[in-house]
């Protein structure tokens, strides 16, 4: 996605040798000098502060053997994964933390350590186990210290040793030993440093020591402790072409380059031949600056050179430097021109550290896709980043529609003209929105506006305009115009907004041409022709028309028809080499089959859908390519092996435009979006087929608690107890090409039932609650369009059970158990013993109180049954004696009636009557008082309808309280089961709680008799709304001879209520009684559907 001017575009894709073109170029002043210095074909990403950068100096750069990218900052030590940094400062409260936040340099040695050389906290070791520091520091006390706490450069040998360059000399350091061996410059030794000044280190493929410093060159034979100087001698092209060393390094063929105070060389060892390269202001083909600071070589064998001004690629081919530069106007140039550091990973990433502009990637893979945009600062750019037409004519001239005019380049002579509305020119473009642009035979361009129609005239730079008329029928339907298309008959078809129109060339007039055939007022954005016949891509679906013989068929999206349109909204028809028929619709691609009039659609791949295609291209290997409002796709005539790229592959922008795609004369493809156009060769774009490292990069429990042996990174086992069973894996697939790509799959076997699925920024999983057991985690990354996977990884992940869940717990509480149990059978048995001892003892005491006990429990029984006896029979000889005189009494008072008809002596009869009858029903009550209380009283029961037997005593009792002047009211279900009871003692229940409510209701007041069903049974309540009851009277209301505190409304001995329980009772119901005092009482008890179990009293 890289910005250029499109005269350099043009020169880079139509030449091979990008350099001795420009050259030859800028020699015939085509190319402006500053434009070829200042910008270059390249794309480069930007990591900074922003994404989690600690600092925007890229001082060092390092990828170690897992993969990981490290960068030394200003301010702490970065490690990056592809996606997010580890962050390492100096804490003064830590004395485990990095002792500097200036990393000057960064090595790995040959055991895999990680090595910092720091501005003033001396040299770092990191621990990647813990993620600690150990520091060496200088002390002026300790000869046998770091020579320096200012470290320049740090290297490392095969052997182990480590090389430290300082100011006041270099150092070697034995990590085995710990010992610190120092070589400084002594004048009078020529076998010594030439400088103590050390700029640069390199250890060469011979076992050389390269030394950097600032007076010359040293090379140190470490087997034979030798050195040799390189001096700069001045006019002499055979050695250093300056004093200053700043940097070392040695290329794929053995060469060591060299960077002096005054440029660069490159020194051949076999031959002792040097080759000098330095600034030349007036050749862009040479490198940058002279100061130069870092290099490198890339994959391909290009040395890459950074300078405190600019970036340089030197290509061994043609002797020449290719530059780049920071270029505000473009986004995607260097940051910064100041360049720290060069690295170049092993999937071929560049890397480079800037100073204060953080750090780039030029990525080799991503910068197929060129990219034209609107530069501010630069005339010979876009005149807007929105494009919306690309043609090239027939002259081979390109034409670029945006919302700001048409441009033209001629590659030919390198010159852009731009064309843009301006209301002055009568003959100049009706206006700066561009939807399509087409060529006629004669050369002229026809181009669709939102203002009209209008055709240029190339040799006089005229247009002439056609716009809608509104009184003029052969004026356009529409001034947007959306597609124009020339066919055989040398007609111009014209899609405009609101229907179809028809241009004749040799009359210049327009036909409103769908109103004729019946095309609807609707948006045409695609016209082509096949076999006679027209295919019109509408907002309203595909219209076939037949130049002679009309419409054929309609086509519309069914969502029933499979076989149908994806979408009604066609953006574009397009006819591929084999004449198959594509349509690009809102809902993906159709492929059409003319034939069957049927469409198979392709509406997404994988999970993620197409959605809105606006255009298709297909590439000279017949794969096809279409944009949308998600990028680009490439996909091949099959419909399989489908390819996603997106901003993050270079990109203008995931939209694209309408209208905006074409292929050039040379199989370029060119794709205009909102921030842009991109412009690429299909052949140039690689498929990363290697896939990345991938590593844990952490493995803790909830607590973080857990302490590793090893590094999590190289961690296969490891082990938890029952008290943090819960554990969090961090990991990473070491992805820096499209890390925004990669998917993760994972699995805990022997927990997790299937693999789970996360996306690139979801790099952790927790497992909480894990039981005893041994697990393995499985862990594998991949691109999500499948062009590379990585192995599976695993982690084997032990839980220990509880110690009493153990074999030994098991064994030791078995013999622990036995002995115990065996112990306890003894202690038992000697109890057990004793205890029968006593036991006999006792038995024998307590035998003889039990027969004690008996026979006055026999005696006691025997003379309370007696009693019992005698009272019943008391009883019913008090009764007897009572019915006698009673009998004689109710004789005489009947008599005394028929004979007394005068008063007072009839109504002295009546009381007599009233009084005998009263005095019999309480003879009746003692009696069954008696029975009940001696347990032989008994029921009579009969199946009845409770229906007709409540209704019948209500209406016995109605009379009784009308007299009474007290309202007396029957509520109950409609519908009750039939049920066993006896008749007479509930009759008497129910009359007994009637007569005491009307007792206490005052005149006015009012009883309710209330029936209703339960389960099988009834339930039936009386209540008034008398004086109440005394809560304290309640406890004692059916006790014999107990009546309320209303006594005088009273009469007997208080019977009635104890009977009617006892009653109520033998029919295995119970009755109950609420109250509040004033408000009145509710005495209320419950008849079981079976009639209860309960024939004979229970003795009370």
């Amino acid at each position: 996605m890289h910005d250029e001017t499109i005269s350099e575009l043009m020169t880079k894709i139509r030449f091979p040798i990008l350099t001795a073109l420009a050259i030859g170029l800028l020699m015939i002043g085509i190319i402006p000098i500053d434009k070829v210095i200042a910008q270059d074909y390249a794309y480069f990403e930007h990591l900074s502060i922003e994404q989690g950068l600690s600092q925007s100096s890229g001082l060092s750069l390092l990828q170690d053997e897992q993969g990981f990218i490290w960068f030394g900052t200003k301010d702490g030590l970065n490690r990056f994964d592809g996606v997010s940094f580890r962050v390492f400062r100096n804490d003064p409260l830590d004395p485990k933390s990095i002792s500097d936040n200036y990393i000057n340099s960064i090595v790995e040695d040959s055991y895999g350590t990680i090595w910092a050389g720091t501005l003033n906290g001396g040299l770092n070791l990191f621990n990647k186990i813990d993620s600690t520091f150990v520091s060496y520091k200088h002390l002026d006390s300790d000869p046998n210290t770091i020579i320096s706490n200012l470290v320049r450069v740090v290297k490392a040998d095969a052997e182990g040793f480590l090389w430290i360059g300082t100011p006041v000399g270099l150092d070697r350091f034995d990590p085995k030993t710990q010992k610190f061996t120092h070589f400084v410059s002594n004048p009078m030794e020529d076998n010594s440093l030439i400088d103590n000044y050390i700029w640069a280190l390199l250890l060469d493929s011979k076992g050389n020591l390269w030394i950097g410093t600032e007076a010359g060159l040293d090379r140190y034979n470490i087997a034979t402790n030798a050195f040799t100087h390189y001096l700069w001698s001045p006019g002499s092209d055979n050695g250093l072409s300056g004093t200053t060393i700043r940097a070392l390094f040695e290329d794929s063929s053995g060469q060591i380059w060299i960077s002096t105070s005054n440029g660069l060389d490159v020194l051949n060892t076999v031959e002792e031949s040097w080759k000098h390269f330095t600034n030349e202001p007036e050749n862009a083909a040479s490198v940058s600056n002279n100061r130069i600071r870092a290099i490198t070589e890339d994959l391909e064998g290009n040395i890459w050179v950074g300078t405190t001004y600019g970036l340089n690629k030197y290509d061994k081919k043609t002797n020449s430097f290719i530059r780049f530069f920071n270029d505000p106007g473009n986004i995607d140039s260097l940051s910064n021109d100041v360049i720290w550091s060069l690295l170049v990973d092993r999937s071929g990433i560049v890397w480079i550290g800037t100073l204060n502009g953080g750090v780039e990637k030029y990525i080799p893979s991503k910068q197929a896709f060129l990219c034209l945009r609107n530069n501010p600062g630069n005339q010979n750019s876009l005149s807007n980043n929105v494009v919306k037409a690309i043609f090239q004519d027939s002259k081979g001239v390109f034409w670029f529609g945006t919302l700001g005019g048409i441009n033209s380049y001629n590659p030919k002579t390198s010159q852009i003209i731009k064309y843009a509305y301006d209301p002055k020119k009568p003959l100049g473009l009706p206006n700066d929105s561009i939807k399509t642009i087409i060529e006629d035979k004669k050369g002229s361009l026809w181009i669709g506006t939102t203002g009209g129609l209008a055709k240029l005239d190339p040799q006089s730079g005229d247009f002439r305009v056609w716009v809608r008329e509104k009184d003029n029928p052969n004026s356009l339907s529409d001034d947007v115009i959306w597609s124009l298309y020339f066919d055989g008959a040398n007609n111009l078809w014209i899609g405009t907004n609101s229907g179809l129109d028809r241009f004749d060339p040799s009359t210049e007039t327009i036909e409103r041409f769908g109103q004729t055939i019946g095309i609807p007022s609707t948006t045409i954005y695609t016209i082509i022709e096949k076999n006679g016949y027209l295919l019109i891509g509408t907002g309203s679906g595909i219209f076939e028309f037949s130049l002679n013989k009309g419409i054929s068929h309609h086509y519309i999206s069914s969502e029933s028809n499979t076989s149908s349109l994806s979408s009604n909204i066609i953006r574009h028809i397009f006819k591929s080499k084999s004449g198959e028929i594509w349509i690009a619709t809102h809902n993906g691609i159709d492929k059409f089959d003319t034939d069957a009039g049927t469409f198979i659609r392709y509406i997404g791949y994988r999970e993620s859908q197409f959605g809105v295609v606006y255009g298709i291209l297909e590439d000279n290997s017949g794969a096809l390519w279409f944009s949308g409002n998600n990028g680009l796709y490439r996909m091949d005539p099959r419909g399989q092996n489908i390819r996603h790229y997106d901003v993050s592959d270079g990109l203008q922008s995931n939209e694209f435009s309408e209208g905006a795609f074409y292929k050039d004369n040379n199989g370029w493809l060119l794709f205009g979006g909102i921030n842009g156009l991109n412009w690429f060769d299909p052949a140039m774009l690689e498929v990363q087929n290697k896939a990345p490292e991938l590593v844990i990069t952490g493995i803790n429990t909830i607590t973080g608690t857990l302490k590793l042996s090893e590094p999590a990174h190289d961690a296969r086992t490891i082990s938890l107890n029952y008290k943090n069973n819960s554990l969090v894996i961090d990991f990473a697939a070491l992805e820096y090409i499209s890390p925004t790509k990669t998917t993760y799959s994972f699995k805990l076997d022997g927990f997790d039932s299937e693999w789970r699925t996360q996306n690139f920024d979801q790099r952790s999983v927790s497992y909480t609650n894990l039981p005893k057991g041994t697990f393995t985690f499985f862990l594998r990354a991949s691109q999500i369009d499948g062009e590379w996977e990585t192995e599976t990884l695993s982690l084997t992940i032990k839980v220990a059970p509880p110690f009493w869940n153990t074999w030994w717990f098991y064994i030791l509480s078995a013999v622990a158990a036995a002995f115990f149990t065996l112990s306890i059978i003894r202690l038992r048995v000697a109890s057990v013993t004793r205890q029968k001892e006593r036991l006999e003892i006792l038995v024998d005491r307590r035998t003889v109180q039990l027969k004690e006990e008996v026979e006055k429990h026999k005696i006691t029984e025997s003379k309370l049954s007696e009693e019992i006896e005698d009272r019943v029979k008391y009883t019913r000889a008090l009764v007897h004696e009572l019915k006698t005189p009673l009998t004689s009494l109710s004789i005489s008072s009947e008599l005394l009636a028929d004979v007394a008809q005068t008063e007072p002596y009839y109504s002295l009869s009546k009381v007599i009557d009233r009084a005998v009858n009263r005095l019999d029903k309480r003879c009746a009550e003692l009696l069954d008082l008696a029975k009940g209380e001696s347990g032989v009283l008994k029921v009579n029961k009969q199946e009845l309808d409770p229906n007709i037997f409540f209704e019948n005593l209500y209406n016995d009792l109605v009379p009784v309280a009308s007299n009474k002047g007290i309202a007396f009211d029957y509520e109950h279900d409609d519908s009750m089961p039939i049920m066993s009871i006896d008749p007479e003692r509930i009759g008497e229940v129910v009359l007994n709680l009637v007569d005491n409510a009307l007792k206490f209701t005052p005149e006015g007041g009012k009883v309710t008799l209330d029936v209703r069903s339960e389960g099988n049974g009834v339930i039936v309540s009386v209540t008034d709304t008398g004086s109440g009851i005394d809560p304290e009277i309640l406890p004692h209301l059916f006790e014999p001879k107990y009546q309320t505190k209303n006594h005088n409304k009273g009469d007997g001995l208080g019977l009635g209520l104890v009977l009617s329980r006892m009653f109520v009772e033998l029919h295995g119901g119970r009755l109950t009684v609420s109250s509040v005092p004033e408000k009145g009482s509710t005495f209320r008890f419950n008849l079981p559907g079976n009639g209860g179990n309960i024939h004979e009293s229970p003795n009370y």
